[in-house]
């Protein structure tokens, strides 16, 4: 190999290691932002419901008249409102899951800063009604 196909090849890998650093310094530090946002909307909706009656609204958009008292437990499961399709809870990427007592996942909400409501995620895949929301019980003075 002479001198300058050693250049070039030197050159060609220089400039194939600055345009890979180009491309993954932003996308780490955005994996890194949405991480961060994850966690903080995550803690959102836990302070949301900490120490709190909710009223869900079970048949959504539908019916804004059928709704009940829910309060989520510290320890994962559901006190007031509890039954079958809503036995437990969690979070996760920043969204609420009811889990039913089978312990498959019943709903998923979403919180709507907006609106001021847990908003249902409308999954297909879910058995739960589709625009279902829960919203924080305000005592009226």
């Amino acid at each position: 190999m002479d001198y300058f196909q050693f250049l070039n090849a030197e050159f060609l890998i220089s400039e194939v290691f600055k345009a890979a650093i180009t491309f993954l310094v932003p996308l780490i530090i955005a994996g890194f932002v949405w991480l961060i946002m994850l966690k903080l909307n995550s803690n959102k909706i836990r302070t949301l419901l900490k120490d709190r009656t909710l009223y869900l609204y079970y048949k959504g958009a539908q019916d804004n008249s059928e709704y009940k008292p829910v309060t989520f437990q510290k320890n994962g499961t559901i006190g007031v409102g509890r039954n079958d399709n809503e036995s437990s809870w969690k979070v996760l990427f920043a969204k609420l899951i009811i889990i039913s007592s089978n312990g498959e996942d019943y709903s998923k909400f979403k919180w709507d800063q907006k609106q001021g409501k847990l908003l249902h995620t409308n999954d297909p895949k879910l058995p739960s009604v589709m625009g279902q929301f829960i919203v924080p019980f305000v005592k009226e003075s």
